[in-house]
C-alpha cells in the first residue's frame, strides 16, 4: 500500500519508493522490452502496510490499489501474509476489484471466492521466422504456511496451507501438463538456504531445485536480488540472477524496485526451449511519479493526511528509538506500560488475575532496511496520531501468554539473536547483524537484565536454535531479586508475537492466555489521551565481559541523545553512504 512516494508517518516525501513511481519503471521496461510477449505479476503483501492502508480498512469499495492494478494492466496476481491482515471479508471485496487472476496454489479455503489455484495466460508470441505462435505461460503462486499463525485473527478452522514445495512441485507438473510451455512461480518466500525444511518459511532456494518451474519472483523478505552485494553461493548467483541455477528476481519493498526477468524462446521440435535468461532489479529511486497513478489514490490520500494529524494529547518529554537496540528507551516503556494497562484489566477475574504482568515489546521503527528515516522521533508538546503510528505501525492486538522464569531466559535469548558475536581484537565491528529484522528484538520491560554479545547467539536470526549452551543473558532480576527459573508470569506482547510470528520459543495461538480484543494503537492511544501513574521499569543493557568496540548505524538526528549513551562513550563518525549516522561505542 506505498502507493505513492509519501512517508506519512514523518509527513515527507520519499523519492525511493512508491507505486506511482515504480509503474514509470513498468512503463519504461515495456516500452524498451524486445519483440515478444511482455507480462506484469504482483507478488504479495500489497493490501496492508501504510496509514493510507489503515484509513482505507473500513471502506474497502473503489481501492486504489484496484484501481492502480487495473490501470497498470496486471496479468496475475499473488498474495502474501499481509494480504489478510484486514480478514477474508475485507480481502474478498477488494479482490472483486481486480481485472487480474488472483492466485494462491497452496492456501485452500472455501471462503476465499476470489483465488484462483494457478492460471494459464495464452500469448502469441512473433518469432523471427515471420511466424506467429502461441505461447502458453503457467503462473502459480505460494505462501508461508505461518500465515495461518501470524494471520490466527483472521483465518477460519477451515483454512489451510500446504507447504509450498509440495503445493509448487504438483502445481508447476500440473501445468506443464496441461501444455503449459513455461511456468512462472510466484513465491512469496525468502531466498533461505537450500537445507531449510519442507516448512521454512524462507524456501525460494529449495523451489529454485523444481524442474518444471522455470522463473520465480521471489518476496517475503523483501530483499533486492539479484543485487551485487548479495552473497554469491553454489546456489545463489546474484550476477546472472539464478536461484539453484533457476532464473529469479525480488524487487525490494515499497515500490523501490521492479524485478525483471528475461527469457530468451527457441521454437524447435514443436516445442519452446529457453536458450538464455537474465535477471535485474530495476530501481525506482528518483524516477518520476506517473500523475494517472498519483490521482488514483489522491482522495484517500487527503483523508489519511487529515487523521495522521489529528490531535491525540501532550508528553512532557521528547521520544525516540535512536538507542532502541542498545539499552531501556522511553519509547518502549511507553508501549509497554499501554499493554501491561490492557491485559490488567483483561485479567481480571481469570485464573490469570494474580499473576504479575509483564511486557514484551520490540521497536515498529529503528533503521534498518527501511533506511535512515525509519526512526520515532517525536518532540515534547502536542502528539499527533501519526507519532502513535510511529510507535505501533502494525495492525496487532494485545494479547497474553503465561510464563515461567525459564520461559523468559529463552525469550530473552531469542532477542539477543540479532547482535553480531563481539571481536575485542575488531575494532569497528556493527553491533546488529546485516539484515537482522528489528522488530524480531523484543525487550521484557519491568526486569533487568543485561545482554554479552561477546558471547555466541544461543539463536539464529530464523529462530532456530545453534548453540544450546549459549549465554548471552545475564543478571535477571524482577522487583530486586534474580529472577526464579520457576516464576509465574503473565507476558502482554503483540498477537503477531504470540501466535508464533518470529518463531520464539513456546509462542502459539495454541498457548495464548488471553485476547484483549484491544489493538496496540487503541491502548497507545488510551494511555496518552488519560495518562496514568508510571509503572516502575527495569532496566537492561549491553555489558560485555571484556572491553570491545563496535559501530552502530543509527538516525542523522541522534546526536542531541548522545548523553543517553554516555556510559558507552560515543564517538560520531559521521553519516555513512547509507544515510545513517555511524556512531563508534565502547562496551
Amino acid at each position: 500500500m506505498n502507493l505513492r512516494g509519501y512517508n506519512y508517518i514523518s509527513n515527507t516525501t520519499d523519492d525511493r519508493t512508491g507505486f506511482a513511481r515504480v509503474s514509470s519503471v513498468i512503463e519504461t521496461a515495456r516500452a524498451t522490452a524486445p519483440t515478444g510477449v511482455c507480462v506484469l505479476f504482483d507478488n504479495g503483501d500489497a493490501l496492508q502496510g501504510t496509514p493510507l492502508a489503515d484509513t482505507l480498512r473500513h471502506d474497502p469499495d473503489d481501492h486504489p490499489l484496484a484501481a492502480t492494478f487495473n490501470a497498470l494492466n496486471y496479468d496475475a496476481i499473488g498474495l502474501g501474509n499481509h494480504d489478510f491482515d484486514f480478514g477474508l471479508d475485507y480481502f474478498n471485496r477488494v479482490a472483486a476489484q481486480y481485472n487480474a487472476p488472483v492466485l494462491s496454489t497452496n492456501l485452500r479455503d472455501t471462503g476465499l471466492n476470489m483465488v484462483l489455484p494457478w492460471v494459464i495466460l495464452d500469448r502469441i508470441m512473433p518469432c523471427e521466422d515471420g511466424q506467429n505462435r502461441a505461447l502458453r505461460i503457467g503462473v502459480l503462486s505460494v505462501l508461508p504456511p505461518q500465515t495461518l499463525q501470524w494471520n490466527y485473527r483472521q483465518f477460519p478452522k477451515t483454512t489451510k496451507i500446504d507447504p509450498m514445495i509440495k503445493a509448487a512441485e504438483n502445481g508447476s507438473a500440473h501445468l506443464k501438463s496441461l501444455g503449459a510451455d513455461v511456468v512462472v512461480l510466484l513465491a512469496h518466500t525468502g531466498i533461505g538456504s537450500p537445507t531449510n525444511a519442507d516448512v521454512s518459511e524462507n524456501a525460494a532456494l529449495r523451489l529454485g531445485v523444481i524442474d518444471d518451474i522455470d522463473a520465480i519472483i521471489a518476496g517475503h523478505t523483501h530483499d533486492v536480488f539479484p543485487h551485487p552485494n548479495a552473497a554469491q553461493t553454489d546456489a545463489v548467483d546474484p550476477v546472472l540472477g539464478t536461484l539453484s541455477g533457476t532464473p529469479a528476481a525480488m524487487p525490494g519493498f515499497a515500490g523501490s524496485h521492479l524485478a525483471q526477468i528475461d527469457l530468451t524462446l527457441a521454437y524447435r521440435d514443436k516445442r519452446w526451449n529457453i536458450l538464455r535468461h537474465s535477471s535485474a532489479a530495476l530501481t525506482a529511486e528518483s524516477a518520476p511519479e506517473s500523475t494517472p497513478i498519483r490521482a488514483l489514490s489522491q482522495v484517500k490520500h487527503g483523508k489519511t493526511l487529515a487523521r495522521m494529524s489529528s490531535g491525540i494529547g501532550l508528553i512532557d518529554a521528547p521520544i525516540h528509538s535512536c538507542f532502541s537496540l542498545l539499552k531501556s528507551s522511553t519509547e518502549l516503556d511507553l508501549l509497554a506500560d499501554a499493554m501491561h494497562r490492557t491485559i490488567r484489566h483483561a485479567a481480571i477475574g481469570t485464573a490469570y488475575e494474580d499473576l504479575p504482568v509483564l511486557s514484551a515489546v520490540a521497536p515498529g521503527a529503528s533503521g534498518g532496511r527501511a533506511g535512515p528515516s525509519n526512526f520515532v522521533a517525536i518532540p515534547a508538546g502536542p502528539i499527533q496520531y501519526r507519532h502513535v503510528v510511529q510507535l505501533c505501525p502494525f495492525e496487532d492486538e494485545v494479547w497474553a501468554v503465561e510464563a515461567t522464569g525459564a520461559d523468559i531466559y529463552e525469550w530473552l535469548e531469542r532477542s539477543a539473536a540479532i547482535y553480531e558475536t563481539f571481536d575485542p581484537a575488531r575494532p569497528d565491528q556493527n553491533v546488529v547483524l546485516n539484515g537482522a529484522p528489528r522488530f524480531n528484538f523484543d525487550v521484557i520491560c519491568n526486569l533487568s537484565y543485561s545482554i554479552d554479545p561477546t558471547q555466541p547467539a544461543r539463536y539464529a536470526l530464523n529462530g532456530d536454535v545453534i548453540n544450546p549452551a549459549a549465554t548471552r543473558i545475564h543478571d535477571v532480576m524482577h522487583n530486586g531479586a534474580p529472577l526464579e527459573q520457576t516464576a509465574r508470569f503473565l507476558i502482554a506482547a503483540t498477537s503477531y508475537r504470540i501466535a508464533g510470528g518470529g518463531r520464539f520459543p513456546k509462542l502459539s495461538a495454541q498457548n495464548t492466555a488471553l485476547r484483549s480484543g484491544v489493538m496496540v494503537q487503541d491502548a497507545v492511544l488510551a494511555f496518552i489521551k488519560k495518562p496514568r501513574p508510571r509503572i516502575p521499569k527495569g532496566n537492561w543493557r549491553i555489558k560485555t565481559s571484556t572491553r570491545c568496540r563496535a559501530v552502530f548505524e543509527t538516525s542523522p538526528l541522534a546526536e542531541p541523545f548522545f548523553h543517553e549513551i554516555a556510559n558507552y562513550r560515543p564517538e560520531n563518525l559521521g553519516l555513512a553512504d547509507n544515510g545513517f549516522l555511524r556512531v563508534r561505542l565502547i562496551f
